[in-house]
């Protein structure tokens, strides 16, 4: 299968057994039923019935032919036609031009090599892996004191709780463990008590925190520049994440398969946020609607009252 001039040999069966088993991650459930018949796959059919039905009524050419390319699926029960980055992209409810975050989804997880573009291949011996360290439940046990500059930065016992923030006695600082998407720890983000300063390990590749705690199925989320203000949004019952900065392409490319639905950015207001807001809609209108909140100039979320937040939500 030819995707962008990139040749994907994995096989098509395999490649709806990895969109079935993510799409069941996120809760959605579709695929109920695939049987390889020959050059065709048959599969319950993703669209009517909300992917519900019982027996395949759809089939899923796995090779190319003159009319039809590979992966190409037809259910002759609704008459859905599609490609497969449409397939993908109808099925995570995610719609882009020409398809392209579908065309990604498939890049990003089934393309091995690209040997067919390089006009020659320089052989070099691989560098040892070394696995990734996450943070030991051991360590995060002893940062798990209350204190209180948490409260004074309007934290609940509540949410306190729902993301582990901690304080380290040795440092003076409040702890933020800092998750990938899958939930484990990467790091700890510190903030002292008395510097206004957060602190990371310099070379940590910035996850996008908070996403690992969002609802399944979440459509609309607050985007922050820092912690406190994220954390704020979900003491105002409103989900959230923050980039720990202004954003970078690594954690635009992890928003760019969450599948959520449309941002709302709530970056401070000041140049600086005003900088973040333009790169963050620049990286992200092809796959989510994006609305930017209209915090007061030198104030941020955190600086807000439950009122003024409130009221900031409905003039959007």
């Amino acid at each position: 299968m030819n995707i962008d001039n990139k040749i994907i040999d994995t096989p098509i069966y395999d490649i709806i057994l990895k969109l079935k088993s993510e799409l069941a991650k996120k809760g959605i459930n579709r695929f109920n039923n695939i049987k390889q018949c020959g050059n065709d796959i048959q599969v319950t059919c993703p669209i009517h019935k909300n992917g519900a039905e019982k027996k395949p009524s759809a089939g899923i050419t796995t090779v190319d032919s003159d009319k039809t390319p590979a992966g190409t699926i037809h259910c002759f029960t609704c008459g859905y036609i599609a490609s497969l980055p449409k397939l993908v992209e109808d099925c995570f409810d995610i719609h882009t031009q020409n398809n392209q975050w579908g065309k990604d989804w498939i890049l990003d997880n089934f393309l091995y090599n690209e040997l067919l573009e390089r006009k020659s291949l320089e052989i070099t011996q691989r560098k040892k892996v070394t696995p990734r360290q996450y943070v030991s439940e051991a360590e995060l046990e002893q940062y798990r004191y209350y204190h209180p500059y948490m409260y004074k930065r309007k934290l609940t016992d509540e949410i306190i709780t729902k993301f582990d923030v901690g304080y380290d006695k040795n440092t003076n600082c409040i702890t933020f463990p800092t998750n990938d998407e899958y939930g484990n720890c990467l790091f700890i983000t510190r903030r002292n008590v008395d510097k206004k300063f957060f602190n990371y390990p310099r070379d940590a590749c910035k996850p996008v925190y908070g996403l690992d705690k969002l609802p399944k199925d979440c459509k609309q989320v607050i985007v922050c520049e820092s912690i406190i203000n994220a954390l704020t949004c979900w003491v105002y019952g409103i989900p959230a994440v923050a980039l720990l900065g202004l954003g970078t392409s690594e954690q635009y490319k992890i928003l760019q398969k969450s599948g959520i639905r449309k941002y709302l950015l709530g970056f401070d207001g000041d140049d600086a946020g005003d900088r973040g807001a333009k790169s963050f809609t620049q990286n992200m209108h092809n796959y989510a609607k994006i609305v930017k909140l209209n915090v007061p100039r030198g104030k941020d979320i955190n600086d807000l009252s439950k009122e003024e937040f409130e009221k900031l939500l409905e003039n959007t």
